[in-house]
Order: structure tokens, then C-alpha cells, then sequence
């Protein structure tokens, strides 16, 4: 073998020498960064256990009365967050700073930016002054296992609604003052409980909050009141422009109960075959077009007569705007305490709207 030769050999050699030793480095430093990588996805993993924990630890379970009476397993006190069975939870927050001139833009933007089923409730007191005290609030419902998916999911639903307007935000009220609003609504009482405390074996959240109600037809009796659920059953293709402020003149104490419910991307491609096989067309812009909707109103007054009354004026006044809105029968308190109870109680009967027709919805 001539000089060159054993020169090009000791060369490739070397070169061997040097890739097998930077090829043992690299393979060095790959189980060192997967060492790290599973080392940090440990950690992660423990960590989000930990708020797994941290947020059940946070959850306070009710009596075995309550459970029975109401469905309800335990709850966040601070955000009156409600775990009920069937991994349902339910969570009703605040609206601070709605009102008739920033009300159409807030509901056009909710209806566009939320991805589950909600609730906008509007509930009108008479106050000494005779004058109608509003107070209003959204309640969310959703299904899951843990408590850090509702939180997540709830946080991120909050972010986009906050998001719309600067004037309104939805904010968190605790479980004392939102159970506390439940029993005013039925039983008409400003007296405070402490429901935190009535987790005992014997206390019933129902039998505190909640009030036995008499049914005869089409109306209700309870805590010395006569009172009438309606329900909208045959909307128009297009609603009067904020017609539901009208029907405040009436100065009687009401509550508007509105629930909204998104398609899923499964159903909205659904409801888009349906549609476009019965009318033999295509939708070009069919996204997020359509939501189910229902609108329920609650009337109290001092007599029968009085409430008979109400009632023919609220027909009257949702006939004239091509709406057909009727007493509730057979399940009226089923609806009562669904309305009362912002949805603890879950009972909803929605309808097919355009995404526009919402705000009108919403007194």
C-alpha cells in the first residue's frame, strides 16, 4: 500500500472515529433531553393533579336531602359553581351594566361568540316607589367530569362575552347570595340564609329556598300571589325591534327568561341539508346563522282576576308583533321553578331563530 493510500485510510478513520464519537454525543444528549422532557412532563402531570385536587377540595358536598330533592352533589361557594348528577354542572353569574342602549350590540356579539347553552334571565321587582327594579343574570350549563374542565371551559366563555362590550361584564356572585335570590324569588322575603353552612344530613336546600306551589290550569298559586308562566310557541321570520320594552308599561312585576342554545359544527351542517333538500337551493353562508331560542315569561299579581287580565294584554301585545305566546299547562311547575331557580332546576323549550332575531328576545 503506497503512502497515499494508508494516508486516505488513517483519514477516513479519523473521520469514523469523529462521526461515531459525535454520534454517541448526540445520543447522549437526546436521552439527557428526553430524561428532561419526561421529567418536566412529571411534573406537569403532578402539578395539574394538584389543581385537579385543589379545585375539588374547593367543591363542598350538600345533604343527602338536597341531593334528593334539588339533584345537587356539591358546589363552589365563592362562584356559586353547582355540581348536580349526571356530570351536569350549572353556574349562574351577573350582568352589571346592561341596558336599552347597549343591549342589542351585547346580545349580537354573546349569540356569536358562545359555544354552550345559556340563559339570560331579567327579573323585575316592584319596588316602594312603584317603580321596576331590574336586576339580570346568565347562567351556563354544561357537562363534564372534573371540575378544572368547567372552570376552563367557563373562564373562556367569560373572556369572550367581557370582551364585547366595555359597558357590560357578567361577574361571579357567591352561592349565599345567588341561593339567596332563588328563595326571594319564591318566597318573596328579604331575609338572609347562610346556605354554605346548611350542608348538615337534615337541612334541605329546597325546603329553604324553594316554595310549595299550588297549580289550577293555566296559573299558579304561591306565597299569597297568582301568577302565570307564558311561553312563546310560533315566532315570525323577523321580531319588532325592541318590542319587549313596551310591555314594561305595564308596571306589574315580571320575570324574561331567554335560553339560548348554539348548534354544534354536527347539527348546524344538519339543520344546513335539511334545509337546502327542502327548498332545492344552497346556503352559501349558513355558518352560524341559526341558534335555538326560547322565551319565557313569568307574571305575579294580587288576584286571579288581575292575572287573568295580564295575560289577555300579553297575548294581545305578542299577536300584534305576528308572535303566539300562551299560558304553560300541564307542566307549569316544571318551568316555574326552572325560571325561578335560574336553571337549577333545568327545564327548557327552545325554537329555530335566525342569529339576528335574538336581541329582541331579550327585553
Amino acid at each position: 500500500m503506497d503512502k497515499m493510500a494508508k494516508k486516505e485510510m488513517k483519514l477516513k478513520q479519523a473521520q469514523e472515529k469523529a462521526e461515531s464519537k459525535a454520534n454517541k454525543k448526540e445520543l447522549k444528549r437526546q436521552k439527557k433531553a428526553e430524561k428532561a422532557e419526561k421529567k418536566a412532563l412529571r411534573k406537569k402531570e403532578k402539578e395539574h393533579k394538584k389543581e385537579i385536587e385543589r379545585l375539588n377540595r374547593m367543591l363542598k358536598p350538600v345533604s343527602k336531602k338536597t341531593l334528593e330533592s334539588l339533584g345537587i352533589i356539591s358546589f363552589d361557594a365563592k362562584v356559586a359553581t353547582i355540581r348536580k348528577t349526571d356530570n351536569n354542572w350549572v353556574k349562574t353569574y351577573k350582568i352589571e351594566g346592561m341596558n336599552e342602549e347597549n343591549r342589542n350590540l351585547f346580545i349580537d356579539g354573546l349569540v356569536d361568540v358562545i359555544s354552550i347553552r345559556s340563559r339570560i334571565t331579567s327579573n323585575f321587582k316592584l319596588a316602594d316607589s312603584n317603580r321596576l327594579i331590574r336586576t339580570d343574570y346568565i347562567t351556563f350549563f354544561l357537562n363534564a367530569e372534573i371540575y378544572e374542565t368547567v372552570k376552563l371551559t367557563l373562564d373562556a366563555e367569560v373572556e369572550k362575552i367581557n370582551a364585547i362590550c366595555n359597558e357590560i361584564n357578567i361577574v361571579e356572585v357567591s352561592l349565599d347570595s345567588y341561593m339567596n335570590q332563588v328563595k326571594r324569588n319564591f318566597l318573596h322575603d328579604e331575609e338572609e340564609l347562610n346556605f354554605e353552612r346548611m350542608i348538615r344530613r337534615k337541612s334541605d336546600w329546597r325546603a329553604s329556598a324553594f316554595q310549595a306551589i299550588t297549580l289550577n290550569d293555566d296559573c299558579f298559586k304561591i306565597d299569597g300571589r297568582v301568577g302565570a308562566c307564558l311561553q312563546v310557541i310560533q315566532y315570525p321570520g323577523e321580531v319588532g325591534t325592541n318590542f319587549l320594552q313596551e310591555l314594561l308599561e305595564i308596571n306589574m312585576p315580571m320575570m324574561f327568561v331567554t335560553d339560548i342554545q348554539p348548534y354544534t359544527d354536527e347539527e348546524n351542517e344538519d339543520c344546513k341539508n335539511v334545509l337546502e333538500k327542502k327548498f332545492n337551493t344552497t346556503f352559501k353562508s349558513f355558518e352560524k346563522d341559526y341558534i335555538n331560542v326560547g322565551l319565557t315569561i313569568v307574571i305575579l299579581t294580587e288576584t286571579e282576576e288581575k292575572k287573568d287580565e295580564l295575560i289577555d294584554s300579553i297575548e294581545k301585545f305578542f299577536s300584534n308583533e305576528d308572535m303566539v305566546i300562551s299560558p304553560v299547562y300541564g307542566n307549569t311547575a316544571d318551568v316555574l321553578e326552572s325560571s325561578f331557580s335560574y336553571g337549577i332546576k333545568d327545564y327548557h323549550s327552545m325554537r329555530n331563530m335566525h342569529n339576528s332575531q335574538v336581541k329582541q328576545l331579550v327585553v
